[in-house]
């Protein structure tokens, strides 16, 4: 239909652009990109064991080569995520807190662990990555992570899909150990993602983590005010992927087309219209 003329805007938020029409789309139209307060992850139940120990959380997060899957399957991000926080949600948007693909410490950090718990990978046998396949990109994900532990730590890590339902249903109960899923910023604030992981019987922590540096933290940004706040709400970021109880992937850009005819005023480079809208 945006081929014939019918549509004059294809993308997020209005529709999906297929992303193995995109080679072909790139050749003919100016493909846009907005950044999102969204940010893909991989959720760990800190409850059960072999994640309930923070090296091995770090040791599967920092194993992961996230540019390679930017580069080659995801085309929705732009950047890879070594942050917690949305880009847009903060001042200081280029800090990251560990470093991308750092198999050497992961390995150390795996061998320190599985020391400390008296346990091998045997251990992992049981796990799965549990995911929603929203589209055959996603498998292709699931499938890259995997292979990518296998060649980093030596651990074979199962992947299964899972209706959306059922999904939502293992993490509410925690029966999960790892889990592909996503957050979203409600409010233009860091706090907005914070917030969720202040005490273990939020609704919204999966994780089942919980630290009283932490909380306390969150609590002195209540009396702050400015780059004094965002400093402690840093620190409070720095301590949450310190112990890992998630693995940050990558944050996630609205991609769209505009057909040139249109006359869309914009500000600065940016389209201005309603994320509501439908066309």
């Amino acid at each position: 239909m945006f081929e014939k003329g019918l549509v004059d805007i294809i993308g997020d938020s209005l529709t999906s652009i297929p992303l193995e029409a995109i080679p072909e789309l790139e050749k003919k139209w100016k493909i846009s990109r907005e950044p999102t307060p969204t940010t893909m992850i991989i959720a760990f139940n800190t409850d059960k064991a072999p994640f309930c120990h923070p090296k091995i959380r770090r040791a599967f997060s920092l194993s992961l080569n996230r540019q390679q899957l930017v580069d080659n399957i995801v085309y929705q991000a732009s950047s890879i995520a070594t942050n917690m926080i949305p880009p847009l949600l903060k001042q200081n948007r280029n800090r990251s807190f560990f470093k991308d693909n750092d198999v050497s410490q992961a390995k150390i950090l795996l061998e320190e662990a599985m020391t400390e718990m008296r346990i091998t990978k045997e251990a992992f046998e049981p796990v799965v990555l549990y995911y929603q396949a929203l589209s055959s990109t996603t498998s292709k994900i699931m499938q890259a992570i995997q292979q990518q532990w296998l060649e980093a730590l030596g651990i074979f890590i199962k992947i299964e899909s899972l209706d959306y339902r059922v999904i939502v249903d293992k993490l509410t109960h925690g029966d999960y150990f790892m889990c592909y899923t996503l957050w979203s910023a409600m409010y233009h604030d860091p706090m907005s993602i914070l917030e969720r992981f202040k005490y273990k019987t939020y609704a919204k922590n999966f994780t089942n983590w919980e630290n009283a540096e932490y909380i306390q933290l969150l609590d002195r940004s209540f009396y702050e005010q400015g780059e004094t706040r965002f400093r402690t709400l840093e620190e409070a970021e720095e301590l949450f992927l310190k112990d890992m109880p998630l693995i940050p992937l990558y944050h996630v850009d609205f991609v769209y087309i505009i057909n040139p005819r249109l006359n869309i005023p914009l500000w600065g480079d940016r389209l201005l219209l309603p994320m509501s809208s439908k066309i």
